[in-house]
């Protein structure tokens, strides 16, 4: 099922038969293969060649008459995307769909002359929609690209650089901003370390207490890059505020467990929370007030950095200033900063746009299956500190970049939602009989039907008896299949150049090699005609 792309007909991979875990389906070139797994997923893919797929997928060989393009276009509309998912139309708790069920699809179909029109007009106006798309798709590959560079311009001190000068000499460096940090750390521990003294009635009778305090270690930075003049490595742990739990991640294991989820209460921050710089409130997960009581000491502050750490690792945004009261949960880590003394959006930059700290990231990460960091990792991570004035500069250039860059996004999601609209209007049309022009000399399709019905009644009549062995196309006997295919063969043709040049289908051509259809007088002639032979010999 993952070989075909959803939405989009397109095969973006194969296999081979010996690895398929389950039963497998045989096709011929041009049958189509149809996703019965959630249907919704509209899995639709013409086979350009012989093979076998997953039991997963519908194989539908379509009769000399009936095109397999139009009946490709038809499976792709969203009606019968809308029919196909219908809960009544689905079975269990991964909905599928099975062949009885689709065949009750109705649909209008239109004479052999017209499908191959509505076909053409289809695949020409689509054209038009994938050459728009795929500009869509450039812009938004440049969009990207010319992001991460000014990302990288900003935390490295290139977007910067003329401003810099310009004040070298007046400000404060980076060297003297991170003492002031530190010695603020320090005194925040000591407020809070005081006022657990206090609740509990103690006095101290020295300053001893003080010697408790643990000086954050500065970073190696024996491999880590020059930085400009005025900038210095610190560590997380370093520009975290020294308040309580200033660095921490949500409650694990019963602490907090899954059912205990619901609806309304108090917001619970998760991986879904943390977007690439940004905070999305989209998918919500929340507590009750006694079990917020309960975790109150995971409360997230607002302006907190916030960090993925286990499975997708290194997704970070800053908690909006507005924040309503919360929760992070596990795999989440916080990290409360001063904000008089540090930017906290100016870490969050430099996790998602130097190229030094992501490195730091990506050679910490352990774990095969879930990949994560943890909390002593997360604190010795080295990120570049410039002057506090310069900080609010880089932020604010990047602020304006990002909010630019989300418009010009916002633009590329309208055009690509009014593109795939577009196509289910050239669809609708189509499909009732609105987009081409009839023509009074096209066979009627009732002829065509009549055809179709005919040759499944020889096709279930030369079924053998239940319960007899079926000869294979190998087996004596069975003439037609090896004579036809060794008569194209001799001829030099493909399966392809002799559908075109006799104007049958590709898949029923194939079938009727391999004896799973017969040959009618009128098809043999046309085949003898073709390929040089008596029409005898084929039929």
């Amino acid at each position: 099922m993952e070989h075909i792309e959803p939405h989009s007909f397109e095969l973006v991979g194969s296999g081979r038969f010996s690895e398929m875990k389950s039963a497998g389906v045989h096709f011929d070139a041009g049958d189509i293969l149809y996703g019965r797994l959630r249907p919704y997923l509209n899995k639709v893919h013409k086979a350009a060649s012989e093979g076998a797929c997953s039991a997963e997928f519908i194989v539908l060989p379509f009769p000399q008459g009936v095109d397999s393009d139009f009946m490709r276009y038809l499976l792709h509309s969203r009606e019968l995307v809308s029919y196909a998912s219908h809960p009544d139309n689905v079975t269990g708790d991964r909905p599928r769909i099975n062949f009885e069920t689709l065949a009750k699809f109705k649909f209008s179909l239109p004479p052999t002359s017209e499908q191959s029109r509505i076909v053409s007009k289809i695949e020409e106006l689509f054209s038009d929609l994938n050459k728009g798309e795929e500009n869509l798709r450039r812009v938004q590959a440049l969009i990207g690209r010319y992001r991460q560079s000014v990302l990288k311009a900003a935390v490295t001190g290139e977007l910067t650089r003329d401003w810099r000068e310009q004040q070298k000499g007046s400000i404060e460096t980076g060297e003297q901003l991170l003492k002031r940090i530190l010695k603020a750390r320090r005194a925040a521990w000591e407020e809070a370390e005081r006022a657990k003294m206090q609740a509990k009635g103690e006095k101290p009778k020295s300053d001893k207490w003080k010697e408790r305090y643990k000086e954050p270690v500065g970073p190696d930075t024996s491999e880590l890059p020059e930085l400009p003049d005025g900038w210095v490595w610190a560590t997380v742990e370093q520009l975290a505020s020294g308040e309580p739990r200033s660095i921490q991640s949500g409650p694990f294991g019963s602490n907090l467990l899954h059912s205990e989820f619901q609806k309304t209460g108090i917001l619970a921050i998760g991986i879904d929370n943390v977007q690439e710089g940004k905070f999305s409130p989209g998918s919500q997960n929340r507590i009750s007030e006694p079990k917020y009581q309960e975790l109150e000491k995971y409360t997230a502050r607002p302006l907190d950095f916030v960090i993925t750490v286990m499975a997708t690792v290194g997704r970070c945004a800053v908690l909006p200033e507005d924040l309503e009261r919360a929760i992070i949960t596990k795999h989440v880590y916080r990290v409360s900063t001063n904000t008089d003394l540090f930017n906290p959006h100016f870490m969050m930059w430099c996790f998602l746009g130097d190229p030094a700290v992501k490195t730091q990231v990506q050679k910490e990460t352990r774990g095969q299956t879930r990949p994560g960091i943890n909390g002593a990792i997360l604190k010795e991570i080295a990120i570049p500190l410039p002057p506090l004035e310069e900080q609010t500069q880089l932020v604010d250039k990047v602020q304006n970049m990002v909010e630019m860059v989300s418009r010009v996004l916002e633009q590329i999601g309208h055009g690509t939602k009014y593109s795939q609209a577009t196509r289910q209007s050239i669809l609708k049309a189509a499909f009732s009989g609105e987009l081409v022009p009839q023509d009074p000399n096209d066979e009627p399709a009732t002829e065509l039907m009549k055809r179709i019905a005919e040759q499944k009644s020889r096709a279930d009549a030369a079924k053998p008896p239940r319960g007899a062995t079926r000869k294979t196309p190998a087996s004596k006997g069975n003439k037609t299949p090896g004579k036809l295919a060794q008569a194209r063969k001799k001829a030099g043709l493909s399966q392809a150049k002799l559908a075109q040049a006799t104007g049958i289908n590709q898949a029923y051509l194939s079938q009727m090699e391999n004896g799973r259809r017969p040959i009618t007088p009128e098809q043999g002639q046309k085949l003898a005609g073709v390929l040089g032979v008596p029409g005898e010999d084929l039929t």
